[in-house]
């Protein structure tokens, strides 16, 4: 088990609202501007300006920077000791939360960030949507309405790629194709990388299909929950769906091409339904309850902003 994430659980959170979180970056200067950003937003998301960024990401930065020197520091007393060389093992940030909290635009934002704080650093981001069973086997098992639930996960091909990983040789994994609702044909490199960001709805959840297999959360070094009103979550996603229904559900390939010519009323009844059946009830039972096993819960208000911050 994780000793350095895992030391984090028995100790209470330290609330912040925004101006106390700003004002933690001290010196850190992220010096990105609003125009690189943009490119990473998702649907939903509005462009930040540059204070905004700076007081958002900037304290993130620092504290990830204490935590990947300690890490550091951790990891290279062994070797020291037995006069030997250190490898140093990539160091994983997993990020969860709710389907339409924008993890995804979030995990982009934070590895670019990451990147200009550490212009020596390799960055990857690995999506756990990959290690969703093919569509075909969803099928066939009658997992379809219960996608994204942990039964619809390979724990296992993910625990195996996540231990390659972490002991530093080269990985290839799914990767997941939003317009086929499948697996793609293409395998995701990772090649060693010094951070990786693990994102997904099962990053926190504990495996409790057999007792003998680890979680992806034993691999994790610092996790972070995306968090925001159950009204705010339900009204991005219905968005999101709109949005989806004028771009993407219009590709021949598409698995929703039959939304493509829903109205707006109808799309918004459809993604309710949605919602509510499959992405709420999977919210209540299996993501929101992996909450207290953050290092960090961010809260987003109503433009996708940082509104208060939980901290171990």
């Amino acid at each position: 088990m994780n000793t350095h994430f895992h030391s984090f659980l028995n100790k209470e959170f330290i609330n912040l609202d925004q101006t106390q979180w700003s004002e933690l970056k001290n010196d850190v200067n992220l010096q990105i501007s609003p125009a690189q950003i943009e490119p990473l937003l998702g649907f939903n998301e509005k462009l930040l300006n540059t204070q905004q960024l700076e007081d958002s990401y900037a304290p993130l930065v620092r504290l990830l920077d204490l935590q990947i020197q300690a890490f550091q520091q951790q990891r290279n007393v062994l070797p020291e000791f037995l006069n030997q060389a250190s490898v140093m093992p990539p160091f994983i940030i997993g990020v969860t939360g709710s389907v339409s909290v924008g993890k995804s635009t979030f995990s982009r934002i934070l590895k670019r960030v990451l990147e200009v704080y550490y212009p020596g650093f390799t960055v990857q981001i690995l999506n756990t949507d990959g290690f969703i069973y093919p569509l075909s086997y969803l099928q066939e098992n009658n997992l379809l309405a219960r996608k994204g639930f942990p039964e619809s996960y390979d724990v296992e091909h993910l625990v195996n790629i996540l231990s390659l990983i972490k002991s530093n040789q080269k990985a290839q994994a799914p990767v997941y194709n939003h317009i086929t609702y499948d697996r793609d044909s293409t395998l995701l490199d990772i090649n060693q990388p010094n951070i990786l960001i693990l994102e997904g709805l099962n990053v926190l959840q504990l495996n409790e299909r057999e007792n003998t297999l680890k979680s992806p959360l034993d691999f994790i070094d610092f996790a972070i929950y995306l968090d925001a009103s159950n009204e705010l979550l339900e009204k991005w996603y219905i968005k999101r769906f709109k949005s989806f229904r004028n771009n993407s559900f219009k590709n021949e390939k598409s698995y929703f091409k039959r939304y493509a010519d829903l109205s707006d009323e109808e799309a918004e009844n459809k993604a309710k339904q949605i919602w509510h059946s499959i992405n709420a009830k999977n919210y209540v039972e299996n993501v929101e309850p992996t909450k207290s096993r953050a290092n960090l819960i961010i809260t987003k208000g109503s433009n996708h902003e940082f509104i208060s911050f939980a901290l171990r």
